[in-house]
């Protein structure tokens, strides 16, 4: 199953997103046979620190297998520098692509979901429209390289709407005042639609040179940040509540052999 990657206008890169470096690609399937393996997609390839629309319509990728039966958008990530968050976005116009997203490794197996429900709505905002949302970041296991992020709706979203602000109910909002006996239109939920993807890496190995994280050598003080930053990372995360997280960085310390992770979790989870 190939792939002709389209750019679109700049001019609708603006209008949906508001910003001219944001690339806005289409996914265009060459094939009428569905994949049924998330390895089977073809994928656009996108950088830590980068933002990219696409467009998912009839002539996208479908994937069908006991999971899914939906056209997808599909994004290869860079795994090999930590942390990875991410940003998806779909936006609402007369209708809405109700997203669910699959972090998926190198074998094809799922490492991580996120559920439409965990989609919020947000509101116009400048040059944004109403749009649903999620953030969420991704711990990729230390051998992994890549990352595939495979966004699709499920099948049971399709019969609902989802509610949107009034425009006149905004407009007053935006001057401070209440406009009562108005409803809020319902946005009928649809197969296709226009989504992006923010990614952003946060990692320490997100910040290294490229030399530093190809050889088996680590000046001292690299080794030093590390170990600051991972100590700091755990910290923070064990006092914010955030458990999943901490053990997560913890796991990767301990992969890194970073000196002194342990005691500071236990020494942080001691203090609460």
């Amino acid at each position: 199953m190939q792939i002709k990657t389209l750019i679109l206008s700049g001019v609708l890169g603006l209008a949906v997103v508001g910003c001219e470096s944001t690339a806005v690609v289409e996914q265009v399937s060459q094939t009428n046979i569905a994949a049924s393996s998330y390895l089977e997609l073809n994928s656009t390839s996108v950088k830590l620190r980068s933002s990219t629309s696409v467009a998912i319509n009839e002539r996208s990728q479908l994937l069908k297998n006991s999971e899914v039966n939906s056209y997808v958008a599909v994004f290869d990530v860079p795994a090999d520098r930590g942390e990875v968050e991410f940003k998806v976005t779909s936006f609402i116009t007369d209708s809405v692509f109700v997203p669910t997203v699959l972090v998926v490794d190198q074998d094809g197996d799922v490492i991580d979901r996120v559920e439409s429900s965990e989609f919020r709505y947000e509101k116009p905002q400048l040059l944004l429209g109403n749009r649903l949302v999620s953030d969420f970041s991704v711990f990729p296991p230390r051998s992994a390289e890549t990352l595939r992020v495979v966004i699709f709706t499920e099948e049971e979203t399709l019969n609902d709407k989802t509610e949107v602000i009034h425009p006149a109910r905004l407009d007053a909002e935006g001057r401070g005042n209440y406009i009562g006996g108005i409803e809020n239109p319902l946005i009928p939920h649809a197969r296709t639609g226009l989504i992006s993807i923010d990614v952003e890496g946060t990692g320490y190995y997100a910040s290294l040179p490229e030399e530093t994280k190809t050889t088996d050598y680590v000046p001292a003080e690299v080794k030093e940040e590390t170990t600051s930053y991972y100590i700091r990372s755990i910290t923070e995360a064990v006092e914010s509540e955030n458990i999943p997280k901490a053990l997560a960085l913890l796991e990767e310390a301990k992969s890194l052999n970073v000196e002194g992770a342990q005691e500071a979790f236990v020494k942080a989870v001691n203090s609460k």
